[in-house]
């Protein structure tokens, strides 16, 4: 079964501090009406794509550059959050996973490629 892309954005910028949160495992995206005070720790994207049906959904694929990750679980307001906000964390450790946070598995390591025009993709299958 070939996917559907039901989400896809541009970064726009790789916050300072952004790259520090990946030794941890914790990927932080906002749109680009993120705060001052958050755009250093996040990757900021403009949605190019966005479909009326739910974007995170468990099994989903998110691919961030070359980089991919399978959504294992979505947080109570997570879909709400990148909606909106276009705000997300994407985390592998945490348990349980907080309302706006995503638990994914995937590449990890490649994801210190992300740089300004990268390609954030949402999968279904």
């Amino acid at each position: 079964m070939n996917p559907v892309c039901v989400y896809e954005s541009k970064v726009v910028s790789v916050g300072r501090e952004a790259m520090e949160f990946l030794a941890t495992h914790l990927l932080v995206l906002f749109g680009t009406g993120v705060p001052a005070e958050l755009a250093e720790i996040s990757i900021v994207h403009q949605p190019t794509k966005i479909n009326d049906a739910p974007i995170l959904e468990a099994n989903s694929t998110m691919l961030i550059g070359d980089s991919q990750f399978i959504l294992e679980e979505v947080g109570s307001v997570a879909e709400e959050n990148f909606r909106s906000l276009g705000h997300l964390v994407l985390t592998e450790t945490a348990d349980p996973i907080l309302p706006g946070q995503v638990r994914v598995r995937g590449d990890w390591e490649i994801l210190t490629t992300v740089s300004d025009g990268t390609t954030i993709k949402v999968l279904r299958y």
